[in-house]
């Protein structure tokens, strides 16, 4: 489904803004710690594509990396899968985290979504944690993928991640129960003064979704 706003003007506003994943790519929006950092100022949205997995990061890592990183070193692993849910207005559904302590990004904004149980599947997993989260069920045939990442998990204290983000349109908001934290409707043309408050899945998730729709 076509985005009703100008999303290039949107990618150029996030492009000027830091953002925490360091395993991602260096030519895609919103995926390249390093790219970011040196490179905020311009970018040809024009040229980015979804698909390009292998050059943005968003691929899994080469086997023999993923050896020598876990190799002796326990270094811990999370599987997630979340979703960009949209109302049938356009707006986003996401969830303001709970500001406590002991929890990942209190206090931030956040997909709705969480952690892969046993050998369940990302799709699996979205519909439960969507569900659990949001009272709403959502059938394995609207969950829309988006992107795929892995690498270093910025929200988790280290380690490494693997997440599945899709899109879910027309989820009408005035029939979710929120469980965690609060509900969050947002107009895509408001993302950008969001600023440091998304956290680091959502800002790379909503970057892939606008990369694609510019």
């Amino acid at each position: 489904m076509p985005l009703s706003v100008d999303m290039r003007k949107v990618v150029e506003e996030l492009v000027a803004r830091p953002v925490y994943c360091e395993e991602a790519a260096t030519v895609a929006v919103g995926c390249a710690h390093e790219y970011w950092r040196r490179q905020s100022a311009t970018i040809d949205s024009s040229t980015l594509k979804l698909g390009d997995a292998g050059r943005c990061g968003c691929a899994p890592l080469p086997a023999a990396r993923r050896t020598r990183s876990m190799e002796g070193q326990h270094v811990p692993h999370r599987e997630i899968a979340c979703a960009i849910l949209f109302d049938p207005t356009g707006r986003l559904l996401l969830q303001q985290r709970d500001n406590i302590p002991g929890i990942l990004c209190p206090g931030m904004i956040a997909l709705f979504g969480g952690h892969r149980e046993n050998d369940e599947s990302f799709v699996d997993c979205a519909i439960r944690e969507i569900r659990e989260e949001t009272g709403h069920l959502i059938t394995a045939e609207r969950l829309e993928h988006l992107v795929s990442f892995h690498g270093i998990d910025q929200e988790g204290g280290g380690g490494t991640l693997r997440g599945e983000f899709f899109v879910v349109w027309n989820v009408p908001s005035d029939a979710l129960v929120i469980t965690e934290g609060t509900l969050s409707a947002i107009s895509i043309k408001d993302v950008p003064s969001l600023g440091g408050k998304l956290t680091p899945s959502a800002q790379f998730a909503l970057n892939a979704l606008f990369a694609r729709s510019s």
